[in-house]
């Protein structure tokens, strides 16, 4: 499928076809993206670098063109072809890091993406503001950037929090906020893409635009120190980082990459070439989710926010409730057994040891028993040890380390229940 995304009066060179996008609009194009961001932008008078708003504007190509393409139109049910060519303020720069830019959007996604770019015109903003902080956050409204903040916070940290609003999560998102820094500045802003026809649920490069918008907003802070980089933080425990495939039927972006490793060098890199200060890190890399909620446990106000958190992959779907079974919420209850907290969520599928098709016999139940069964009978080493590949050497230990932590976790929920 071929995209060409511009802003409005974006004439793409003769020749370029694809269907249009219009960035930063909200009138005269069937697809659209990004107008309540360009709006917040420029009531707040930001000064933000021009391949940061490059790097957004290629970020929102990218999801409008992810959620208007269905995996199901391709030839195997899954991979697509993608081309887009997106009008940005240097092409030059851009058409110099595609290779990059297209190597971290097939990693995280594993569909084939291309991209070409030409010069375009985008509204001047007005400018003259900057953010005083001294770094980046996400915090998404779940568990992990929930603790990741409150631990940036008694670091002493300054962050900018940046929240991607999603339904049934904005409220939770800034109820977060004023508990854990109600004196940073926290923006929440959505991409309110909208597409015509059928809508791709997956949408592997919602990361891409979440991202894309702490890089924004980073580049905006004050003070800008000459040869330092602004650490972007990105809280995602170890485990749910590598996201070890847990059977040979979850390669690839069947398992979400939005912090693996491999991803967030390739940005850093993306980044680095672009010209831009920031650095994305990732702090509890080498800790399990029950780990990370261990930390906070004696803490009360932690405990609560912790329950209030979503981690469930069909929190939408399921009408703003956690199933209990997907991977996600598995990990997550395996995290409160692991650090002693009563877990008080409410799950639809609460006991998972009931032998039926919606609890142990459900596929992401199946899934996580296969790999308990098979790391213990061929040892975890042997199990996880593919996952880590092209990773740095020096990583491989620890990063194999928290995905063997990560596992028993899991085989302390399933034993809980009898799952068998």
């Amino acid at each position: 499928m071929r995209y060409v995304a511009g802003p409005s009066g974006f004439t793409p060179p003769a020749g370029t076809h694809g269907a249009q996008i219009l960035l930063f609009g909200n009138q005269g194009a069937p697809r659209t993206v990004g107008h309540a961001i360009e709006t917040h932008i420029r009531r707040a008078c930001l000064d933000v670098h021009p391949q940061a708003r490059d790097f957004l504007a290629i970020a929102l190509a990218a999801i409008t063109a992810d959620q208007g393409t269905l995996r199901s139109d391709s030839s195997d049910g899954w991979t697509r072809e993608i081309h887009l060519h997106v009008g940005v303020e240097d092409a030059d720069i851009w058409s110099a890091a595609s290779g990059l830019l297209s190597a971290a959007l097939q990693f995280l996604t594993t569909d084939r993406w291309t991209f070409s770019f030409s010069q375009a015109e985008y509204a001047n903003l007005p400018g003259g503001k900057s953010v005083a902080a001294d770094s980046v956050a996400l915090l998404s409204g779940g568990l992990d950037s929930l603790i990741g903040v409150h631990r940036l916070m008694e670091m002493g940290a300054d962050p900018i929090l940046v929240s991607h609003t999603v339904r049934g999560d904005k409220e939770k998102q800034s109820s977060f906020a004023a508990a854990l820094a109600p004196d940073q500045t926290h923006i929440q802003l959505g991409h309110n893409a909208v597409t015509p026809g059928s809508t791709e649920l997956s949408q592997r490069s919602r990361s891409l635009e979440f991202i894309a918008l702490g890089v924004l907003f980073a580049s905006a802070r004050s003070p800008q120190i000459d040869g330092t980089k602004t650490p972007f933080w990105l809280c995602e425990n170890g485990f749910i980082a590598v996201n070890p495939p847990l059977t040979p039927s979850r390669l690839g972006s069947l398992s979400t990459r939005t912090a693996h490793p491999t991803y967030l060098s390739l940005l850093n890199r993306l980044l680095a070439q672009i010209g831009l200060s920031i650095e994305i890190q990732n702090p509890h890399r080498f800790e399990t989710k029950g780990e990370m909620l261990l930390s906070v446990a004696s803490e009360p106000s932690m405990e609560a926010m912790a329950i209030q958190s979503t981690s469930c992959g069909r929190f939408l779907r399921n009408g703003y409730k956690h199933c209990g079974r997907c991977i996600p919420c598995q990990v997550r209850r395996g995290a409160f057994l692991r650090a002693g907290i009563a877990d008080t969520t409410g799950y639809i599928y609460e006991n998972l040891g009931i032998r039926d098709g919606h609890h142990a016999q459900w596929k992401d139940v199946r899934a996580v028993g296969l790999a308990v069964a098979t790391a213990s009978g061929s040892s975890v080493q042997r199990w996880g040890h593919p996952a880590l590949a092209g990773l740095p050497v020096t990583e491989q230990p620890n990063l194999l380390g928290v995905v063997s932590r990560g596992l028993a976790e899991l085989s302390q929920l399933h034993s809980s229940y009898g799952v068998s």
